[in-house]
């Protein structure tokens, strides 16, 4: 995995790398990035009122059309995609664009609509990656786990729903987040019967 080294332009980085990828990749990278951040939200949740629920349902359905979309073996994964994006864009909008976080998930369910052409696969991949900056916005740390997780893709076997299924954090996820998750799945925990609880366990 790639190590953070302190002469690399995480920022330059990120730039480039949305330039080369597929919009399934771009959109798995930029849902990522968007979960990496959603606890800093729980804190606002009184504010925003279910907020933080929204917007993870944001990401957790484009995350699963981008890691979908190429898996013509799966049933009915045409027809998941177009509920996934549809879905993902009604609940992104639902959510207050005034934190970065939120924003970050609207531009995430709107890269995911790119993938069944909802928006053009130009607008899609500049959505991906306004995502993926508005939810590290200027957290170093951040940067460098999406530049982590793109190094993946340097293995032409290793398709967007690989990522999707490995761990969100490259090591350990930060102390100060720990509180913020465990309250996130209290919160999902009455949402549909847990079902949403899930994506976190």
């Amino acid at each position: 995995m790639l190590k953070s080294p302190g002469d690399l332009d995480p920022d330059k980085e990120i730039a480039g790398l949305f330039t080369k990828l597929g919009l399934d990749e771009a959109v798995v990278l930029a849902c990522r990035a968007a979960l990496r951040s959603l606890p800093f939200l729980v804190e606002l949740n009184e504010k925003l009122g279910d907020a933080s629920i929204q917007v993870f349902r944001a990401c957790a359905i484009s995350l699963t059309a981008g890691a979908c979309i190429r898996t013509a073996k799966l049933t009915g994964a045409g027809t998941l995609s177009d509920f996934a994006t549809e879905g993902a864009r009604r609940y992104a909008v639902a959510g207050s664009p005034c934190y970065g976080t939120v924003s970050a998930a609207a531009a995430v369910a709107r890269a995911a609509a790119g993938l069944n052409g909802s928006y053009s696969h130009a607008a899609a991949m500049r959505a991906a990656a306004v995502a993926a900056m508005r939810a590290v916005d200027n957290d170093r740390e951040l940067k460098f786990e999406i530049l982590n997780d793109a190094a993946g893709y340097v293995n032409p076997e290793f398709a967007p729903y690989h990522l999707a299924s490995c761990g969100l954090w490259s090591g350990e996820p930060p102390v100060e987040l720990a509180r913020n998750w465990s309250e996130l799945k209290y919160l999902l925990s009455d949402e549909q019967g847990g079902f949403w609880k899930t994506w976190i366990d």
